[in-house]
């Protein structure tokens, strides 16, 4: 540890406390990427993690690259964000919709089941954050083409309704 430490001091190495959120991980990460040019958003499960940390806790951060380029969500491009302060600065990820439709696409595309609930976590927790009209936008454009992708995005669609109906967001 003393010799990383040095290093970092240096420049040469950096070290990261396990005392820090993941978003202040994240935020640390991205402002150090920013200063070689490139732009970065937390996407996946990590998303989920910075909008609501009781909802899951993801153990790494995962990040896409925006500089010269859009994310994706299945095939869809992601054109704004949402950004969470920190103490250290602040760290672009998607917004709450887009993070619940990407859970969404992990669970049809890959029959991530865990998807499926860390998404509804998110909905019961953040209901009244969740624009519905936003988010049917965002589900319908994952373009579930076979009879299974469909009825599992049918199935995945009225899970989340009844959640942030049943949290007193609006659905309509």
């Amino acid at each position: 540890m003393e010799r990383a430490t040095a290093a970092a001091r240096d420049g040469q190495a950096f070290v990261i406390s396990p005392d820090l959120t993941l978003a202040e991980v994240a935020a640390i990460v991205s402002t150090r990427l920013a200063g070689f040019g490139i732009d970065v958003c937390v996407v996946g499960g990590s998303a989920i993690t910075l909008h609501s940390a009781d909802a899951y806790t993801s153990h790494d951060i995962d990040l896409a690259i925006l500089t010269g380029i859009d994310p994706y969500i299945a095939n869809r491009p992601v054109k704004t964000y949402a950004e969470i302060q920190t103490k250290f600065g602040p760290v672009r990820t998607l917004e709450i919709d887009d993070a619940i439709a990407d859970r969404i696409a992990a669970f049809l595309f890959w029959n991530d089941s865990q998807s499926l609930e860390v998404a509804e976590r998110l909905c019961a927790r953040r209901a009244p954050d969740v624009r519905w009209s936003r988010l049917t936008k965002a589900l319908d454009a994952l373009e579930a083409t076979d009879a299974t992708s469909a009825q599992n995005l049918s199935f995945a669609t009225r899970r989340l309704r009844k959640t942030i109906s049943d949290q007193g967001g609006e659905v309509n």
